[in-house]
């Protein structure tokens, strides 16, 4: 499961999954992404431990951990309990009654690595393992907007990703959670896309 990709520069990254040695600088990647308590450790070690779970780092040349990518195989009713967004609702994006679905949770780069081409080639890099090795029919997430902007509108544009709709407060409720832009429990809303997969493992 291991892989390459390159930034803008034609410099070369190295792709890897996520040990339990790597735990502790994965949290704090996180944190800085996404906000302090939006994983707990025990999702990181579920994440190397659980099938169909998947968290993959991302490595410059010099061993430097530059970015992150959590994704994991879900249902209809799972991810509608995360979302806030009815069952219904999100049963528009396929037409399979019971599709296995992929919440890509999370995507992070780290400061130093922004701005040229990472998150990019990190998404190319995910959708292309995700239709390759797992059994994935429908990748989709709850994207977050602080403020009312989308920070991955340029990544889910670039793939064809599609809207479904918005979603509000996902992550109020989250326990400990300090969300980066309200400075504590997070009132931001999401967005909802979606993105067929083709050619996924079915076996």
């Amino acid at each position: 499961m291991n892989g390459q990709i390159y930034d803008n520069h034609g410099t070369a990254f190295a792709v890897s999954p996520l040990r339990h040695e790597d735990i502790t600088e994965a949290l704090a990647l996180c944190d800085a992404c996404v906000g302090a308590n939006m994983y707990p450790r025990s999702v990181l070690e579920e994440a190397v431990d659980r099938p169909g779970r998947y968290f993959f780092l991302l490595r410059s040349p010099e061993g430097e951990l530059a970015g992150y990518f959590y994704f994991f195989l879900t249902d209809l009713d799972e991810m509608a309990a995360f979302s806030k967004v009815s069952k219904d609702h999100l049963a528009r994006m396929t037409e399979e009654p019971e599709p296995v679905l992929v919440n890509l949770r999370s995507l992070g780069i780290a400061r130093p690595y922004r701005s040229c081409g990472l998150a990019l080639a990190f998404m190319r890099w995910g959708l292309d393992f995700l239709a390759r090795e797992t059994p994935g029919q429908v990748a989709m997430g709850v994207f977050w907007k602080p403020n009312g902007t989308l920070p991955m509108v340029r990544s889910l544009e670039a793939f064809s990703f599609l809207f479904l709709e918005d979603a509000h407060l996902v992550w109020y409720d989250t326990p400990g959670l300090v969300c980066p832009y309200c400075q504590g429990k997070c009132h931001c809303d999401a967005a909802v896309y979606y993105k067929p997969l083709k050619g996924g493992n079915q076996t």
